[in-house]
């Protein structure tokens, strides 16, 4: 038990004592049951029945994903950002190779990369990485931090006409053509988050936090922190004004029920108008099963990178 509390006490937003998060302990004990099933039963089991939940509702998904699409917008130049601070920059490797190979293959892509490795061999001498030093503060601060890196390289990014945020232990398997993805007008796109297709999502409910919804709002769709972007333009205000949020929080010692989730869930709530919201194929966990007819886009899973 002594080693399954200890798993549990090492969670993602370590280091924010002195900060509100109402869902600190709920965690931890979620955690810690966790800890024990997969101990009992193992990590496959856990992943199955999590596929389980989701299974009737990516079935629904797949006769609207074989569909053939039309290409609404053009994206010409596409900006991607990679944040990989410590251990996480060995992420890049898989995930620079599998972008460049099979999303929107055709379209310029440019990465830029926040880490606080910059030695890190894999990102020398390549024309299309950009570097942007940062201090690891602690990985809840870093989590929630993105959105003002993004905004602060901006006049960077309006070299490129789409932002694209995906998580570093994301990498492409399937290739993603501009038909497929920029088969909508709107200027910001996000992904359904494949644990909660037929489960309401963890949405942030406390009007302390301003990542705050309420029951009224349009909580149909949940949608998950690791894939968004959207225009630039469009992309780099709403990075702003969510960063404004965050830092209102910070100044009351308030960290959103899941991070920067919370406050991305609030923001896209209230501007649906201009949200594409993409199905689960483009974060599939590793070690779900996959079904018939089904095209995974991307994968989002650490693998054995990390060991």
């Amino acid at each position: 038990m002594n080693r399954i509390f200890m798993k549990s006490k090492n969670l993602q937003w370590g280091g924010t004592e002195g900060f509100k998060n109402r869902n600190i302990e709920l965690v931890k004990k979620r955690h810690t049951i966790k800890y024990i099933i997969e101990d009992l039963f193992g990590m496959d089991f856990v992943r199955y029945l999590k596929f389980m939940r989701s299974r009737s509702k990516l079935k629904k998904s797949i006769r609207f994903h074989n569909v053939p699409k039309r290409q609404m917008q053009e994206c010409s130049s596409l900006a991607i950002i990679f944040t990989g601070a410590g251990d996480y920059i060995k992420f890049f490797p898989r995930y620079y190779n599998s972008f460049k190979k099979y999303f929107l293959p055709k379209t310029k892509k440019k990465f830029f990369v926040f880490t606080d490795m910059i030695n890190f061999e894999y990102l020398k001498n390549k024309e299309d990485v950009v570097v942007i030093p940062l201090e690891f503060r602690g990985g809840s601060f870093m989590t929630l931090s993105k959105f003002k890196f993004i905004a602060s390289i901006k006049n960077k990014l309006k070299e490129h006409t789409h932002i694209l945020f995906a998580d570093s232990d994301m990498y492409a398997v399937g290739v993603t053509s501009n038909e497929d993805f920029f088969c909508h007008e709107k200027p910001l796109f996000a992904m359904k988050h494949p644990c909660f297709l037929n489960v309401m999502g963890q949405f942030e409910l406390n009007p302390t936090s301003k990542a705050a919804l309420n029951k009224d709002d349009n909580l149909s769709i949940y949608r998950q922190a690791c894939f968004w972007g959207g225009k630039t333009k469009e992309l780099i205000k709403m990075c702003e004004d969510i960063n404004e949020g965050i830092e209102t929080d910070f100044k009351n010692k308030i960290i959103a029920l899941w991070l920067d989730e919370s406050h991305l869930n609030k923001y896209f709530i209230k501007n649906l108008e201009k949200v594409y919201t993409h199905d689960s194929s483009y974060g599939y966990p590793g070690g779900w099963p996959v079904l018939k007819g089904y095209r995974v886009k991307l994968i989002h899973d650490k693998g054995d990178i990390l060991k």
